[in-house]
C-alpha cells in the first residue's frame, strides 16, 4: 500500500510480500520516494535577471536503493 509521510514529506510504498524485497528500509519493509520536479529553460528574463525555467514535469526519486528479486 501507499502513503504519504507529511512530516517527512515523501511518499511511502508498504511491502506486502518482503521475501521478494531487498534494500528501502525495514520492519515493516518499505521504499521511499521523494517527488522532484523537472525544469525547462525557457529563454531570457525581461527584466534582465536571467533564464526563466518553466515546469516540465516531475519524477519519482528513491531515497533508499531497492531491489525485487526472483526466488526462482
Amino acid at each position: 500500500s501507499w502513503y504519504f509521510d507529511v512530516p517527512a514529506k515523501v511518499l511511502v510504498y508498504r511491502v506486502r510480500n518482503q521475501d521478494y524485497f531487498r534494500g528501502g528500509l525495514d520492519k515493516p519493509a518499505r521504499a521511499r520516494f521523494a517527488i522532484r520536479v523537472i525544469y525547462e529553460e525557457r529563454g531570457r528574463s525581461s527584466l534582465g535577471s536571467g533564464n526563466i525555467n518553466e515546469i516540465a514535469g516531475a519524477t519519482l526519486v528513491s531515497l533508499e536503493p531497492y531491489a525485487w528479486i526472483d526466488k526462482d
